[in-house]
């Protein structure tokens, strides 16, 4: 059964982007109502020493992936990493921040992982009062149901 809530960190010339602050706490509001641990999975390269940066922003542990093909950013290797991780661990929820690379990668993300988010997201909606008007994955676009 899927459990946890995930956050994808975003990082930049090492440094962590303030997106990442403000999407784990929206995680951590979110795994507190579900009763789940919040996971923070941070790519890049020579990065591991930011890990703890995240746990002090609410995250109970923080998956790295430090490796010098993650740095720059590409779509097809950061989409590549997060769905091994998803795919092994089947988080409940994986949340991205609304920036020009969170949605670049939720473009990029495999049907398998999209219906995935879906099955966890329609539940989810009614148990925590969330409501997302519009389908993550293709902005202005009616959530489907």
């Amino acid at each position: 059964m899927a459990q946890g809530v995930w956050v994808v960190a975003e990082e930049r010339d090492g440094e962590i982007r303030k997106i990442t602050y403000e999407v784990i706490s929206e995680g951590r509001r979110l795994a507190d109502a579900l009763g789940h641990d919040l996971t923070a999975v941070l790519l890049g390269s020579n990065i591991k020493d930011k890990a703890g940066e995240l746990g002090q922003y609410g995250a109970d542990r923080v998956l790295v992936a430090d490796d010098p093909r993650l740095d720059p950013y590409t779509t097809d290797a950061y989409v590549s990493v997060v769905s091994q991780l998803v795919k092994a661990n089947d988080p409940a929820l994986l949340l991205m921040g609304a920036s020009v690379q969170g949605k670049d990668s939720r473009e990029d993300c495999p049907r398998d992982l999209m219906r995935a988010w879906l099955r966890i997201v329609r539940p989810l909606r009614s148990r925590t009062g969330i409501s997302w008007p519009h389908d993550p994955f293709m902005p202005g676009r009616p959530m489907p149901r």
